[in-house]
């Protein structure tokens, strides 16, 4: 969707139907959003009635701009009279026991039953007025794009994270905080906090507690930390978390964190070490730290599973399922 008139290349996340843009290769202490994409007739044009053939083929959308994109789609054939619906996530069904898929991006399906039809959807252009598109008018309106500074000390926005409407930027040695008006129309943008920042952008994690992070403001004494809500509910406040545990012991310049069952998983390394070469459980609830031998540059649960991204080769690892010790040397031991 790249289109140097329209948008940048940078991390992104979206919420609320807008994309929060940050580390651009010329500005690293910006913080841009896009349009509010309208998710209406404005930014969304509807198809129906449009002819398909046997098995496969594209939606004849994608021949206007190659940057468009559908979803939505119901198919139909004629003959047999089977209708396949979209599922949101590439995957049509059949009401007579067909499969198919379409690929939202080239406009590609195909079905197993084979007949011609017709086929109802909706496209987009992203980068008119949707979550692709950071441009403004001279004089901005509501739910355009926009820039925010975040330029104080001049370390570069490593993470941006929302919790409660709240977009909390966290930098090497500070951390800002925008608050944008439901009318989008005036915001607040303030540094939060000095001396309190992340190693790198994957050094933290939302969760339902609060934002977990492992700051390194002060690199002589690193502390796993949480920005969690004040006594009245109104702002987030750090608290330290397993002040027992000697953080400074390690490097994290990589670390890598998120959540899994009752446990923060984060890595780090030792210093005799070049990449990630330990993984740190955090017990939220017994406030306990134990270490594993895993080198994960990467972290991520689904469905209740977690894996790890390796930190030298580009393999990814299921762990802590079952009773395999994947060849690693057990640590385990006891002292009488």
């Amino acid at each position: 969707m790249y289109d140097s008139t329209k948008n940048y290349k940078g991390k992104s996340i979206i919420v609320t139907s807008r994309m929060h843009m940050w580390d651009l290769p010329t500005d690293k202490t910006g913080h841009y959003g896009s349009y509010i994409d309208a998710q209406d007739s404005t930014v969304y044009t509807a198809v129906s009635g449009e002819a398909t053939t046997s098995l496969s083929g594209t939606l004849a959308f994608k021949a206007g701009d190659a940057k468009r994109t559908c979803f939505g789609v119901t198919l139909t054939i004629t003959s047999s009279g089977e209708v396949y619906t979209d599922n949101y996530n590439g995957v049509l069904t059949g009401s007579l026991g067909g499969t198919g898929t379409i690929n939202y991006t080239s406009g590609a399906y195909t079905v197993s039953n084979p007949g011609v039809g017709t086929v109802a959807y909706q496209w987009e252009m992203t980068n008119n007025k949707g979550v692709t598109d950071f441009t403004k008018s001279a004089t901005r309106t509501a739910g355009q794009g926009f820039v925010f500074r975040q330029d104080e000390g001049g370390d570069a926005i490593l993470a941006i994270v929302n919790n409660n409407g709240v977009y909390y930027s966290l930098k090497t040695n500070s951390t800002y905080a925008l608050t944008i008006a439901s009318t989008d129309t005036t915001a607040t943008n303030i540094v939060f906090r000095r001396n309190m920042g992340i190693p790198f952008w994957r050094a933290l994690v939302n969760t339902n507690k609060g934002i977990m992070f492992m700051d390194t403001a002060n690199p002589e004494k690193p502390q796993l930390t949480i920005l969690q809500p004040n006594a009245v509910g109104d702002n987030l406040e750090p608290a330290t978390l397993a002040k027992q545990f000697d953080f400074s012991e390690y490097i994290w310049d990589a670390c890598a964190m998120a959540t899994y069952s009752e446990y923060i998983v984060f890595s780090g390394r030792t210093s005799d070490s070049g990449t990630n070469n330990k993984l740190f459980l955090y017990n939220v609830r017994r406030n306990t730290v134990d270490i594993l031998p895993y080198f994960a540059k990467t972290i991520q649960t689904d469905l209740g599973r977690l894996f790890i991204g390796d930190t030298t080769t580009d393999n990814v690892y299921e762990i802590l399922s079952g009773y395999d010790d994947d060849n690693q040397l057990i640590e385990n031991y006891w002292i009488s």
